[in-house]
């Protein structure tokens, strides 16, 4: 049997043993940078915490996108892989080729 996820990687290492849903919570974090003035002020309103996350990359990104959120900064990709790079947390998200992945939504015609 295929492990959810490999254990030696450093994105994942430290996951919960409780269920996850990787596919959901990076479609989460893509659609609060696709279109932050929609879903932010929803999510704060919803209560999202970084414990909504089970990932801790993606936790660190909550963290990162509310701190921005709340200061009133931008939030998209360029501003949030540079706040990254700056806090010398990039690679705790895999990089800039897997934040990519993280925050990548596919748009299908007529979805939305």
């Amino acid at each position: 049997m295929t492990s959810f996820h490999d254990p030696s990687s450093a994105v994942l290492a430290g996951c919960r043993d409780i269920p996850q849903a990787p596919g959901p919570e990076k479609g989460v974090l893509a659609l609060l940078v696709m279109d932050p003035a929609t879903y932010m002020p929803q999510a704060v309103t919803f209560g999202v915490t970084e414990d909504f996350f089970y990932i801790p990359a993606h936790q660190l990104l909550w963290r990162l996108f509310l701190a921005r959120y709340n200061a009133n900064l931008p939030l998209d990709i360029i501003s949030i892989t540079q706040a990254l790079a700056d806090m010398r947390q990039l690679d705790a998200v895999g990089g800039e080729r897997r934040l990519g992945g993280h925050l990548h939504v596919h748009h299908h015609r007529g979805l939305f």
